[in-house]
């Protein structure tokens, strides 16, 4: 909501803060939680799938797709806050084009990675595939609104990054 009455005022400063600090929250929602899913993602596979048919063995694989999953979460999130950015603006044209190099990126490295890393290449896909969507519709946004805090938004990812690792 804040980002549509900011939009409807024309109020670029004001879209562009709210932007900026709702991306910042996303990341502070985020990142831990990839990275804490990353670190422990195995134990929890295990206590929660391995009985029965599904072995060790299983718990290793579904571990590996989890942390290539986890590379992407933080996008995956900012990818629906600046579409919603866009149509706040009344453009749905760039996000539906960005979806579109999106969906041919990802059948790209869907291909590309399913040969070398089997079914890890499709999820570390499916990660590339949302940051790219995400870095893109960015550049969109920063085009039509200008910049975005940017450099504040790499100091928040690096700060919650390094507490999160410290955490683990």
């Amino acid at each position: 909501p804040a980002l549509s009455r900011a939009a409807v005022a024309a109020d670029m400063g004001a879209l562009k803060t709210t932007l900026s600090a709702t991306l910042r929250l996303v990341l502070l929602l985020t990142v831990p939680p990839a990275l804490w899913l990353a670190g422990v993602g195995a134990p929890v596979i295990a206590m929660l799938y391995e009985h029965g048919r599904f072995v060790a063995a299983d718990t290793a694989q579904t571990a590996g797709a989890l942390v290539m999953y986890c590379v992407g979460l933080p996008a995956f999130a900012g990818v629906g806050l600046l579409t919603r950015a866009f149509y706040a603006l009344g453009d749905t044209r760039k996000p539906v084009q960005a979806s579109f190099v999106s969906v041919a990126l990802n059948l790209a490295l869907n291909l590309a990675l399913m040969g070398p890393l089997h079914h890890l290449g499709l999820a570390l896909s499916t990660s590339i595939t949302a940051i790219a969507n995400f870095l893109q519709l960015a550049f969109y946004l920063r085009r039509k609104v200008g910049p975005l805090e940017g450099r504040r938004m790499l100091g928040t990812l690096a700060r919650v990054s390094l507490a999160s690792v410290v955490a683990l």
